[in-house]
């Protein structure tokens, strides 16, 4: 159950800029739709209190999104980061919440794409555990079946249709971007794009040529 003390918790993160901590905090212990509301009303309620009422937050918009039980998720750039390349993707994924990759947790299968999503390399990790919904609240890590664990857990064309996706994505900002995914009963889910802030200077093949 989630307590004002929570989202004190949440607030201050916010304040402080660790946005992205607050936000994993309420969606990983997955609130009730009541519990829902009850932060609506007690986040507006906060920001009323005379102790903070000199900081300025301008307009105050709240977004719910219902969490992607993903069977498969992680992470991938536009542009290659490692050497800059802007005409391939790097993919990381693994059996799971995207938790596992991000967190460097697993092993976890590696691929590299052209802008049309065709496989440049490829690189099977172990991906020994991932981590999933509890029954009740909050997550847990499993360990992956053994069959699961040496074979690709993006087939090749659902890797493709990523790809596509993460281009429109890139497309759209018109800039490289690091974008979270998950996939669940074969959708895929765009969960969080942000700009790649750091590329190591690199021509590309195309300016290579």
């Amino acid at each position: 159950m989630l307590t004002i003390n929570h989202i004190i918790m949440v607030v201050t993160d916010f304040v402080n800029n660790n946005r992205l901590k607050a936000v994993k905090f309420l969606l990983l212990s997955r609130p009730s739709v009541n519990e829902i509301f009850k932060i609506i009303q007690q986040v507006f309620y906060l920001f009323l209190f005379p102790s903070i009422s000199t900081l300025i937050f301008g307009d105050i918009e709240l977004v719910i999104q219902k969490m992607v039980e993903s069977e498969v998720a992680g992470v991938l750039f536009t542009v290659n980061p490692i050497n800059g390349n802007v005409n391939e993707m790097q993919i990381n994924a693994s059996y799971g919440l995207g938790e596992s990759v991000v967190s460097g947790r697993v092993s976890a299968d590696s691929f590299v794409c052209d802008k049309e999503g065709n496989i440049i390399s490829k690189n099977i990790g172990e991906k020994a555990t991932q981590i999933i919904y509890a029954q009740n609240k909050g997550t847990i890590e499993v360990v992956v079946p053994e069959s699961k664990k040496r074979i690709s857990s993006l087939d090749d064309a659902l890797l493709k249709k990523l790809c596509l996706e993460c281009v429109n994505v890139e497309k759209y900002y018109q800039m490289p971007m690091d974008i979270e995914w998950g996939i669940c009963d074969g959708k895929i889910y765009i969960l969080q794009a942000r700009a790649i802030t750091t590329l190591k200077n690199s021509n590309s093949k195309e300016e290579e040529t």
